[in-house]
């Protein structure tokens, strides 16, 4: 039987989620640490859809921010999927993929957040809207997908990804719980456990999914 997920250690896991659409949404400033930097929107473009598989990426939504720190769209998409370079993000390269639907509520966590909102309260804000019908919640698992690296993972003039950036795939399910999905949770598998098993983040919260993690994927290196 799967152990539940202690409460205390759900909602550390949606303070960090939390932090990291902040992150998304660039509301902090831009840190001292040199960040690398995409050369051009095509470069841009082409680092934000990297965690996707290649099948995916041609039609995926990408998203940058504005002079205002403010969400604009790089490139309207013809699929579900939703793509933004984080800047600064937990590393040097941080790319996160969203099914659309998921992106909308990263995005209301970043508005919330923007209008006053503490961390803490932005959970509670969310699932009250979820329940209230204003925002919704996927009616299916939604995917995700993200790529983390140092500054050596990546090389924006070619496209080239080196074994360094670490990819993960995640199926979003709002609300369920690791041991109604027969998975183990976070906070009983280790760190070497993890690249070898999936495992669910924020069990039985509006922020629930199995984490999945890859190979660095093969990239072409055209413009």
């Amino acid at each position: 039987m799967t152990t539940r997920q202690p409460r205390s250690f759900r909602q550390q896991c949606l303070r960090q989620f939390i932090r990291a659409a902040v992150l998304a949404l660039a509301f902090h400033a831009r840190t001292a640490v040199a960040q690398p930097k995409a050369p051009s929107r095509a470069a841009e473009i082409r680092f934000a859809v990297l965690p996707l598989p290649e099948g995916l990426r041609a039609g995926a939504t990408v998203m940058g921010m504005d002079s205002t720190h403010r969400p604009v769209v790089l490139r309207q998409g013809s699929n579900d999927m939703v793509c933004m370079r984080v800047v600064p993000g937990e590393a040097p390269w941080d790319a996160r993929c969203y099914e659309a639907t998921i992106a909308r509520l990263i995005f209301r966590a970043g508005e919330l957040v923007m209008s006053g909102l503490t961390i803490d309260s932005v959970s509670p804000r969310i699932e009250a809207e979820t329940k209230a019908g204003t925002l919704a919640l996927p009616k299916q698992p939604a995917a995700a997908y993200r790529a983390l690296g140092p500054a050596n993972a990546y090389n924006p003039s070619t496209g080239a990804v080196t074994r360094q950036m670490q990819i993960w795939h995640a199926l979003h399910m709002p609300f369920a719980t690791a041991e109604a999905m027969g998975l183990p949770d976070e906070s009983t598998v280790s760190i070497d456990e993890r690249a070898r098993t999936p495992y669910v983040v924020a069990s039985g919260t509006w922020w629930s999914h199995v984490m999945i993690q890859r190979a660095a994927p093969r990239v072409s290196t055209r413009s």
